[in-house]
């Protein structure tokens, strides 16, 4: 269930994180990250669930299920601290359409998420 959903959520997940991090925007407004809570690392991958996760060899979820993994590492938890501020701030402002609010929307639909 959702994985149309959560390829979407991704997908804009990525875009927010290019403005927040590579444009400095957010909201129509400028944002500014100190030396010490710059980004460092992001990613986000999907692939398919295996019958055993613990096993390589064991196939793919008879079911279709996937995983999907962002990663983000900060320079200190600061910068941590900071993106949950902005991501807090982005949930208020856009509702069911944020990040957030997709996550939760997917787990009402029956998805596991972290």
């Amino acid at each position: 269930a959702g994985r149309v959903e959560a390829e979407k959520m991704i997908e804009m997940h990525a875009v927010w994180m290019k403005d927040l991090h590579d444009k400095r925007t957010m909201l129509g407004r400028d944002i500014t990250f100190e030396a010490d809570e710059e980004l460092l690392y992001y990613s986000a991958a999907s692939c398919p669930a295996l019958v055993n996760q613990m096993d390589l060899e064991s196939g793919k979820d008879p079911e279709g299920k996937m995983i999907f993994v962002i990663t983000e590492y900060y320079k200190t938890k600061k910068g941590l601290d900071k993106q949950w501020a902005h991501a807090k701030e982005m949930n208020e402002a856009n509702g069911s359409d944020f990040t957030l609010a997709q996550m939760s929307a997917l787990e009402e639909k029956g998805m596991d998420t972290l």
